[in-house]
């Protein structure tokens, strides 16, 4: 597979999460309905196996969840639901709808977020997905 199709299909499953209204897999030019999700890969890590012919590849990706607009104290208590929701999900789903060998929400931060020059109240993860692909190695 490919970290296209990892979030593509990332972006299927957090749609089925309860409070979500939109789950992006390409980065919009503004956020609209609200709670939405912004997927998008951060960084990689490759490994070659050449004596077993394996490529490992580990996805890191960024998972926002934008819960309100600007940072209001009372809508904190709309965002702490969704730590939980999200980290259910992805354990009932590791291979992220067959996409992926496997994969683990790794970290978090909550609080404000940036978006198209915007605040927002809530939450960054920090998704890692590995691939194992058989390749033939030349040279």
């Amino acid at each position: 597979m490919s970290v296209e199709s990892i979030i593509a299909q990332l972006a299927i499953i957090e749609a089925g999460i309860t409070g979500i209204k939109v789950a992006y897999d390409k980065a919009p030019e503004a956020l609209g309905e609200l709670p939405a999700v912004l997927n998008f890969p951060r960084e990689g890590e490759i490994e070659r196996h050449a004596a077993g012919g394996i490529r490992l590849v580990k996805h890191s990706l960024g998972v926002q969840v934008f819960v309100v607009r600007g940072v209001l104290e009372q809508a904190e208590a709309e965002l702490r639901p969704f730590l939980k929701r999200f980290m259910d999900t992805m354990d009932i789903n590791i291979s992220i709808n067959g996409t992926c060998f496997t994969s683990q929400l790794k970290n978090y931060r909550y609080g404000r977020l940036e978006y198209g020059g915007e605040q927002y109240l809530g939450i960054d993860f920090t998704l890692v997905a590995e691939e194992k692909e058989q390749v033939s190695f030349s040279g």
